[in-house]
């Protein structure tokens, strides 16, 4: 089964069916999930998009805080053993979830009418190569 994917491209909006990209039409998607986090642990960014043919709107957005233990916990990676590190992976997915869920959830949302749940993951430190 080939997905499908919307593209923005000079202020249009165009569909991808597999390969072969279609040209704009008036086409409207369910809604969609973006989920962001940062190193500073500041916080978790959630947004409510709608994308249609001709624009990409923004239905909510909210910011939830880290759980302190959980903050802790990433703030200070070189603190903790492999398998704490590898927990964390767990724990970061069950609150991601949490809070896409209470957003939902203050919005009265159905989960029939969220097209997807995108997140980028989350990086605990950067290794760069030669001087900092």
């Amino acid at each position: 089964m080939m997905g499908m994917l919307a593209i923005g491209y000079m202020n249009r909006f165009y569909l991808s069916y597999g390969h072969k990209f279609l040209e704009p039409y008036n086409w409207i998607m369910p809604l969609v999930i973006g989920v962001m986090s940062g190193t500073s642990c500041d916080g978790v960014d959630i947004a409510i998009a709608q994308i249609s043919s001709q624009s990409i709107k923004l239905k909510a957005f909210e910011i939830y805080s880290y759980p302190q233990e959980l903050k802790k916990q990433i703030l200070n990676p070189s603190l903790l053993s492999l398998k704490e590190i590898a927990e964390i992976n767990f724990n970061l997915g069950r609150f991601y979830g949490s809070c896409v869920k209470k957003m939902m959830n203050s919005r009265r949302l159905n989960s029939k009418k969220i097209y997807c749940i995108g997140s980028h993951g989350h990086t605990f430190f950067h290794k760069t190569v030669g001087p900092a």
